[in-house]
């Protein structure tokens, strides 16, 4: 943002920004910070063997993130890919230009709140129903 919008030293702020754009830039540091941060920070843990049992700074376990742990599965994991491969996008768009961040954000960051969404309400069920027809459909003869 700041190569696109601000001169070089100025903040990045409403003011040398301008309204629209300070609250993209608002918005994307929050799905870094709500949504991504977890995320990284349990792949860390499963990257340093910490399977079972996630470990905190200060060798404690990290009951917060065992029980992230705990709960993931197969569509939640389905999901989170998704709303990284859209914040990626995003990235991407912003990368490219000015114009291709401005044109597509909003349809770009309507599919994070889509997933956040799917992974607020995890329809699980609804998810091992469908593998199950699709299952029985590829097994027909």
């Amino acid at each position: 943002m700041r190569k696109h919008w601000v001169a070089k030293g100025d903040d990045l702020s409403e003011l040398t920004l301008g309204h629209d754009t300070f609250a993209r830039y608002q918005t994307l540091r929050s799905v870094i910070g709500q949504d991504l941060r977890p995320l990284i920070e349990l792949r860390n843990k499963l990257a340093h063997g910490q399977w079972v049992f996630p470990l905190s700074q200060s060798n404690e376990i990290a009951k917060e993130q065992k029980a992230a742990l705990e709960n993931e599965h197969a569509l939640s994991l389905g999901l989170k890919s998704r709303l990284l491969d859209s914040f990626a996008d995003v990235v991407h768009d912003l990368v490219v230009s000015r114009k291709a961040f401005e044109g597509s954000f909003e349809r770009r960051y309507r599919s994070m709140l889509k997933v956040r969404q799917e992974l607020a309400e995890r329809r699980f069920d609804h998810f091992v129903a469908k593998l199950r027809t699709k299952r029985k459909r590829d097994q027909r003869p």
